[in-house]
């Protein structure tokens, strides 16, 4: 083997509830929780005039869910050292493995703090995966018209204590190669990445409410158009009776008046 190499796949739809859940908190201070997901290790052969049986292994973290978890029940002590049996009542419930934990800070930088490392440490020790990682995800309003948001994900090799910083692939970004820009595809459907993927329902449920209040805004507008629609034939026939009894009307003047003119005709 020639390279290994470690990245965390993150759907975009599961990013963005991820920031929405730390900026929407009601909590004054951090806010924190547990990463769900799989690890998928695939190796691709190198052939080249150089070298025939090159090649490369890659590791991917994919993640597949969150759960955020409240401060007054933290997984680990003020040590840092993780509370086995209150990480086991998180996990009892989720088809997927834990693969890490989460941190939000305001006006923080993206870098692991003692405590961190320390829960960290402890995580894996308790943990069967080894590929265990550390979000940190942070906001800053230095431009008092502007929210940045910014995050990162952090991974220590076994026996190492230093940490390294882990490329991102938000998995349903394409780069499409007539504009030349990534654009987002909305697709939380579950994919052999994400077998069971939790936001599917989540989704259904919410596009299915946005497609009933659409539908109930169309038939309010085809019953507003039928009433218009009918009003506008009523007037058309009033109008139409209006100028029908005009013309008649005028008709017999027209005849009064020719008549008149035979009598006085005669007369003379």
């Amino acid at each position: 083997m020639t390279d290994s190499g470690t990245s965390v796949h993150i759907p975009g739809v599961l990013l963005s509830l991820l920031q929405h859940e730390m900026l929407n908190s009601s909590t004054q201070g951090n806010v924190e929780g547990v990463l769900f997901g799989t690890v998928r290790r695939t190796t691709r052969a190198k052939t080249t005039d150089l070298a025939s049986d090159d090649s490369q292994e890659e590791t991917q973290i994919i993640l597949s869910s969150f759960e955020r978890i409240d401060p007054e029940n933290r997984l680990y002590t003020s040590a840092g050292e993780i509370l086995s049996h209150r990480l086991a009542r998180v996990t009892c419930q989720k088809s997927s493995s834990i693969i890490g934990m989460f941190k939000w800070r305001r006006n923080t930088k993206l870098a692991m703090s003692l405590r961190e490392a320390a829960v960290y440490h402890s995580l894996c020790a308790v943990s069967p995966n080894q590929h265990q990682i550390f979000g940190i995800f942070t906001s800053s309003n230095d431009d008092p018209a502007t929210l940045t948001l910014d995050f990162a994900f952090f991974h220590c090799q076994p026996g190492s204590s230093e940490f390294c910083r882990l490329p991102v692939v938000i998995s349903n970004m394409v780069e499409s190669s007539q504009i030349q820009h990534e654009w987002f595809i909305p697709n939380a459907s579950p994919t052999a990445c994400f077998p069971n993927n939790p936001l599917t329902s989540r989704l259904r449920s919410v596009s299915q409410h946005y497609v009933d209040d659409h539908l109930h805004v169309v038939e309010q507008s085809l019953q507003i158009l039928k009433h218009a629609a009918a009003r506008l034939l009523e007037s058309e026939g009033q109008l139409a009776g209006l100028r029908e009894a005009k013309v008649s009307k005028a008709r017999g003047h027209t005849a009064t008046q020719a008549h008149s003119g035979s009598l006085i005709n005669l007369l003379e």
